[in-house]
C-alpha cells in the first residue's frame, strides 16, 4: 500500500467525522451495545475510506506509468522512423574566399559546402573538383564538364565514410591556378570555372543513393572582387 498526503487527508477527514459522530452517538445511546455499534461502524468507515483512497492513488500511479511507457514507445518509433527516412543531400554554399586576385601562377581558393537536409546519410562520401573549360557557355559545355568530372571521379569514392545527420555534411577548400592566357579568357567570357561534387550514401536500411551537384562561376569583371561573383547551377 502506497501512502501519500492525499490518502492521509482522506483518512484524517474520515477519522474526525467518525469521532464527532461517535461521540454524538455515545451521548445519545440508551443501551451499552449502541456505543459499540457507533464506534464499530465508525472504525469500519475509516478503513473503507483508507482503502478507497489508496486504491484511487494506485490506479492513478498505474495510469501515469502506463502513459509514460506509451510515450517512450512512441518516441522510440519516431526516432526509428526519422533514422530510416531517406536522406536528402544538397548544396549549401559555394564561394571564393575574400581578398583574392586573378594573378598568373597564384592559387585561387574556393570553398564548397554540402549538407544533409533531411534524414540520416550512412557512409557519407564526397568527391569535389574545381576546373575550367574553354569555350562559350551553353548546355553542351555543361555536358562536357559533367563528362570530365565523371571520368575524374571514377574510383574516388571507394572508401568508408562517416555517418551524417540532418544539418551536417562536408566542406572542402579547392585550389586552382591560371596563366596569363587563361586569365584573359576568363575576363573575355571564353573560359568558365566549374565546381562539381558527387555524394554517395546509404540510408539506415541499406539502400544506396547519390547526387551530383554542378555549378559554374559567372565571368569575372575588372574592378569587381572575385568573392562577389555569382555561382550558377549547371543546366544538364
Amino acid at each position: 500500500m502506497h501512502w501519500n498526503w492525499n490518502i492521509f487527508y482522506a483518512v484524517a477527514v474520515g477519522l474526525l467525522t467518525v469521532i464527532v459522530a461517535g461521540l454524538a452517538g455515545q451521548l445519545a445511546a440508551t443501551k451499552p451495545w449502541h456505543k459499540w455499534v457507533f464506534w464499530g461502524a465508525g472504525l469500519l468507515t475509516v478503513i473503507l475510506i483508507a482503502f478507497q483512497a489508496t486504491s484511487n492513488e494506485d490506479q492513478a500511479a498505474a495510469s501515469a506509468r502506463k502513459q509514460k511507457e506509451l510515450q517512450e514507445e512512441l518516441n522510440q518509433i519516431r526516432t526509428k522512423l526519422d533514422q530510416n527516412k531517406r536522406a536528402s543531400v544538397g548544396p549549401y554554399k559555394t564561394f571564393i574566399w575574400p581578398n583574392q586576385e586573378l594573378l598568373p601562377g597564384k592559387s585561387i581558393s574556393v570553398q564548397n559546402q554540402l549538407v544533409v537536409t533531411d534524414g540520416m546519410a550512412v557512409n557519407y562520401r564526397v568527391f569535389d573538383e574545381l576546373f575550367s573549360l574553354l569555350g562559350k557557355h551553353d548546355d553542351e559545355m555543361d555536358r562536357r564538364a559533367m563528362a570530365r568530372f565523371t571520368r575524374d571521379s571514377y574510383g574516388k569514392l571507394a572508401y568508408q565514410g562517416e555517418d551524417r545527420v540532418k544539418g551536417t555534411g562536408s566542406e572542402k577548400t579547392l585550389y586552382m591556378k591560371f596563366n596569363n592566357v587563361e586569365i584573359a579568357q576568363l575576363y573575355a567570357g571564353r573560359r568558365f570555372v566549374y565546381v562539381i561534387s558527387r555524394v554517395e550514401w546509404r540510408n539506415p536500411e541499406g539502400a544506396d543513393f547519390h547526387i551530383d551537384v554542378c555549378s559554374y562561376l559567372e565571368p569575372p569583371k575588372q574592378g569587381l572582387p572575385l568573392e562577389n561573383l555569382g555561382w550558377h547551377t549547371c543546366r544538364p
